[in-house]
């Protein structure tokens, strides 16, 4: 790295944040995000980002995206998560039955600059800690402990091979987690990981249907979950929902790699949802849709979930791409890479931020994207796609909002169908989505 460099985006220049004059306003850009969601899921937002300052943080993405963008950074690219926030690490299922634990939402991915990750992750457990009524010597022991993790780790990375950092993971097995643990946290952590492995759909079909002339069918509980009848009530209109949907999953199942493609054809569609999920997504467009194997004892769960521009796409440009340990276990997509969704075990409401193990974790977490990425800066190939823009700025040059281009929301899969809402902007209706299939049921997203 050039002295330069080293000297204008060293710590010093991160130690504070000092907002330019033209700031746009946090709620300003909270309400041109609701324009594109579904206007009766709004005040749900709204209202779940009140509870407390943390969920008021998750809901944020975009503010401190705007935020982020006024801050001096290195040129140096990672497969951002754009949202790596406390609650959107977690411990899930990879495709070979093993609890991992790694970032579990990608709605927001997109390459950009390694530094926004990481201060939105140190910010969240700032946040978490001050909310659950830690000490300041309390939190300031937190955040350094996972920024120390995370910079170990990017050490280890950088004396790796390739391959070995592609595959690093953090292992729940293998984490030597005794020696950080008391005896009553041993219990804790035995207890959850034992749930996760145990979770499954039968679980969740008990939760979220009920049984309706000898077969299962997906409860009401409006506005959070509002079954396809109740959205459509006209045979119709359902009929030709359901084959436009069939249409999507059949599409999702040509990128599914050969044997969890023959997998997924031995179920048959059953029902399906419109549901809230998360704090961030809420008011985007996402289903949850009920496969039957061979009898009702044998379920399985899709979500559909519609895909908008990443949060960091004004000021990063425009791609996607997941870069997560256990995102390839059940890979396929319509828009982009669809990833599994997962247990969280590290919830800002929740004691977890005190854990050393979680903190260590995080830290390690993410610092994969990085290590996988090492650091690339921006060449031909991201010039193409316009990734340059923050690259080139410094602490002192920023272009307001208003005078970027807007990018527009992917849509490799299009449809207009009538019953899907216009937006409140008037733009024109896409059915850009992820599928996301999840084995163990459709539990908590991020976000």
């Amino acid at each position: 790295m050039r002295c330069s460099t080293r000297r204008r985006t060293g710590p010093t220049s991160h130690a504070v944040f000092d907002p330019p004059p033209d700031r746009p306003d946090p709620v300003s850009l909270l309400e041109q995000q609701a324009e594109s969601r579904l206007p009766e899921l709004v005040p749900v937002r709204y209202g779940r980002m009140m509870v407390s300052p943390f969920t008021y943080y998750r809901g944020a993405a975009l503010p401190m995206a705007s935020d982020l963008a006024a801050t001096p950074v290195t040129g140096l690219a990672v497969q951002a998560c754009g949202d790596a926030h406390l609650s959107n690490f977690g411990v899930f299922g990879s495709a070979e039955r093993r609890l991992v634990f790694d970032v579990n939402d990608f709605d927001e991915t997109l390459p950009g600059p390694w530094e926004w990750d990481v201060k939105r992750l140190a910010a969240s457990l700032e946040v978490a800690a001050r909310d659950n009524g830690f000490a300041d010597n309390r939190r300031r022991e937190i955040v350094t402990a996972t920024m120390a993790s995370y910079r170990e780790a990017m050490r280890s990375f950088a004396k790796m091979t390739n391959l070995d950092v592609w595959y690093a993971r953090a292992d729940m097995d293998q984490l030597q987690l005794g020696s950080q643990l008391n005896l009553r946290q041993r219990k804790m952590v035995d207890k959850g990981m034992t749930k996760a492995r145990t979770r499954d759909s039968m679980q969740e079909v008990a939760k979220l249907t009920q049984q309706v002339n000898g077969r299962p069918r997906i409860i009401s509980d409006p506005p959070l979950l509002v079954p396809i009848d109740e959205l459509i009530p006209e045979q119709v209109g359902r009929t030709a929902f359901e084959s436009q949907l069939a249409e999507l999953i059949a599409r999702y199942r040509r990128t599914l790699e050969t044997d969890r493609r023959y997998l997924l054809e031995q179920f048959e569609f059953c029902d399906m949802a419109r549901k809230v999920v998360g704090v961030g997504s809420v008011g985007t467009r996402c289903w949850i849709v009920l496969l039957l194997g061979r009898d009702d004892s044998d379920p399985l769960f899709l979500q559909v979930k519609e895909a908008e521009a990443s949060v960091l796409s004004r000021f990063a440009g425009a791609s996607k791409t997941s870069s997560s340990a256990g995102s390839g276990s059940r890979p396929g997509w319509t828009a982009r890479p669809a990833t599994s969704t997962s247990a969280n075990c590290a919830t800002g409401n929740s004691p977890w931020t005190s854990r050393p193990w979680c903190r260590a974790a995080c830290g390690y977490t993410a610092s994969c994207a990085g290590g996988r990425w090492r650091g690339r800066t921006p060449g031909p190939a991201t010039a193409s796609r316009s990734l340059p823009t923050w690259a080139a700025r410094t602490s002192s040059t920023r272009r307001s909002p208003s005078s970027r281009t807007p990018t527009p929301t992917r849509t490799n899969v299009t449809t207009k169908p009538w019953w899907l809402r216009p937006r409140r902007d008037g733009s024109s209706q896409s059915a850009t989505c992820e599928i996301r299939l999840t084995a163990r049921g459709p539990g908590r997203s991020g976000g």
